[in-house]
């Protein structure tokens, strides 16, 4: 007996070795979980870090309203993001705690200066999460962190939200997180594009805040922002385009108002010629959607007034993609991904172009399609009779 307890031994330890135990356990009264960072431009090389945490809630305290916001943002510069976190962790009574964080928010000057300083820490570090939503304010990503609007008591949370739920009420959002940004940094030929985040004042105070189209990087640097319409035309280059609205006006001569038309389904296809050593990438793209909306009384759903409004909305659609292109082309910046598509396709012509491809980019051309097909006009199959013609 007492020998088979003995060679059962060394079976006993090697189990040991499988289990499972707390080494890295963090306890909650002893950290700060942040929930957002902003980064901004500070004196000459430095840069200034602000982490917003959760306070944690005092014991036996009843539920309530309050001016007061449930977070605590802190601030400190370094010359590096990691010598800022260090000197976050010297002023914070709590040990910062990343792998939480939901929002990375870059202020304007310093994405202009080039962002590829501070994006070293967030991709090394094991605490940070590489699903972390990255937005660009327009002023300084410290202000935006600690407004207060009225629905919403954390602000980085309540920017996630704003983002997260863009789709579903028919906005269009990058959603571009932390790891699709270094991922687009990383591959040649593309340049990334992400969501625009500001305050917004109603009755004379900040009550919320709003998306505002897109930040259009070339490499690490901020080069410029494409209003909402223009910014969708990203998405239909990467075939996520869906759900949004396009208005256009009355179809019937004379008659005034707009028309809205809903997308339900987006396909599109991309192919890539050369013209005289010339890339031209062709973008062609089908659309179904419903009417949704329309303040002209004219029914719609007549053959020659259907066709009309659907030749109307791909010409929206197709001067969109032309003025984006036309616009972010000349800031050097390639957020359709054309040098990409001439890579995969063309690799030789690539290695004689990839290496000036901000130049060669401005005589590259973009030819985009638009087939536009109305399924349904929601509940109603004719517009309200007062003015119908």
């Amino acid at each position: 007996m007492r020998h088979a307890i003995l060679r059962s031994l060394p079976l006993l330890a090697g189990c040991l070795l499988l289990l499972t135990g707390c080494w890295d356990r963090k306890e909650l009264n002893n950290v700060a979980i942040v929930m957002g960072v902003g980064i901004d431009k500070g004196q000459g090389e430095e840069y200034k870090v602000t982490a917003q945490v959760i306070k944690p809630s005092p014991p036996n305290k009843g539920g309530g309203g309050g001016s007061e916001l449930p977070t605590w943002s802190l601030t400190a510069k370094g010359t590096t993001v990691l010598d800022a976190i260090n000197e976050l962790n010297r002023i914070s009574p709590r040990r910062l705690y990343w792998p939480h964080t939901q929002l990375l928010l870059l202020g304007r000057e310093l994405a202009e200066s080039g962002v590829g300083g501070i994006l070293s820490w967030f991709e090394r570090d094991r605490d940070s999460r590489s699903g972390t939503y990255i937005a660009v304010t327009h002023g300084k990503a410290e202000d935006l962190l600690n407004q207060k609007i009225e629905l919403g008591n954390v602000p980085s949370k309540a920017i996630v939200e704003l983002i997260e739920s863009a789709i579903q009420r028919q906005l269009t959002s990058r959603r571009t997180t932390l790891r699709d940004f270094i991922s687009v940094l990383s591959t040649p030929g593309i340049d990334a594009a992400v969501d625009v985040i500001d305050s917004r004042a109603i009755r004379g105070k900040v009550e919320t805040y709003e998306l505002r189209g897109a930040a259009v990087f070339k490499g690490d640097r901020l080069k410029g922002f494409l209003p909402s319409e223009e910014a969708s035309t990203i998405e239909m280059a990467s075939g996520t385009f869906k759900d949004a609205v396009i208005n256009i006006p009355c179809p019937q001569e004379g008659m005034s108002g707009e028309v809205s038309f809903t997308v339900t389904d987006f396909q599109r296809k991309i192919s890539m010629t050369l013209e005289s050593g010339r890339p031209v990438m062709g973008l062609r793209m089908i659309v179904e959607g419903n009417l949704s909306d329309q303040s002209c009384p004219v029914r719609l759903l007549q053959e020659d007034l259907r066709s009309k409004v659907e030749a109307a909305i791909g010409q929206r659609i197709q001067q969109a993609v032309k003025t984006s292109f036309a616009k972010t082309s000349k800031w050097g910046a390639d957020i359709f991904g054309v040098g990409r598509e001439l890579h995969r396709t063309h690799p030789s012509v690539w290695r004689q172009q990839g290496q000036e491809w901000d130049r060669n980019l401005a005589t590259a051309k973009l030819q985009p399609s638009v087939s536009v097909s109305i399924r349904r006009s929601g509940l109603v199959l004719e517009p309200t009779p007062a003015g119908m013609r």
